[in-house]
């Protein structure tokens, strides 16, 4: 399932990595004193608010919110609780990184309660074009006691260009193997994402994220 990439992204080298491509984690985090705000408009109503804060070079927090029928007529359904990500990296040499954390933050009707705890393994590199990016982990959605897998590729090119393909095996379901694609544009400290979500599902979704990045 691709969405917007929830898009805060870390500085390094000579331009960002995205630590997040659509609904799942990349082995990245924010640089310490880096911080970013996300607004994050999903295919079923919800539109999300959110932030993260690079803590140190290998750990930041992340908190959102939000509720379903924020533009519309009636009721706004306000999430019941705040939901949060912590995310600590155990390597990174430039290349190749792995990332461990926990987010109870909800993506669509995948992970109403989060991914729970992850891991993720990666590689970033250069490439003709630009650079490659590819990472698989896997995660326990705990309020559900279900382990799943899911994988990530972006293409960065031009620096500000990013075309990301995400997949998600949304194991023990009656929904496997979940497909996405994103764009996002990324220029100077702001960003947007468009996402095509489930493309092989017959019933695409489609997500907008508008982000905005920032050193202390």
């Amino acid at each position: 399932m691709i969405t917007l990439l929830f898009a805060f992204y870390a500085t390094s080298g000579a331009g960002i990595k995205p630590i997040i491509g659509i609904d799942n984690p990349l082995p990245n985090v924010p640089t310490h004193g880096e911080w970013g705000l996300n607004l994050r408009i999903e295919p079923g109503g919800w539109i999300k608010f959110g932030i993260i804060v690079g803590l140190f070079d290998f750990f930041s927090l992340g908190a959102e919110y939000g509720g379903n029928n924020v533009v519309g007529y009636g009721d706004v359904n306000w999430g019941n609780d705040l939901w949060v990500e912590v995310r600590g990296l155990l390597y990174n040499d430039g290349e190749n990184s792995l990332l461990v954390g926990y987010s109870s933050i909800p993506y669509g009707d995948l992970f109403q309660n989060g991914k729970g705890v992850f891991a993720v393994l990666g590689r970033d590199q250069s490439v003709r074009i630009g650079r490659l990016g590819i990472s698989g982990g896997l995660n326990y959605a705990i309020h559900e006691s279900r382990l799943d897998g899911f994988a990530d590729v972006y293409l960065n090119f031009g620096q500000v260009h990013y075309f990301i393909l995400e997949y998600i095996l949304n194991s023990g379901t009656d929904h496997m193997n979940v497909l996405s694609l994103g764009y996002l544009n990324h220029s100077l400290s702001f960003g947007i994402q468009f996402d095509l979500k489930d493309i092989t599902g017959g019933n695409m979704g489609r997500e907008i994220q508008v982000f905005y990045r920032e050193s202390f």
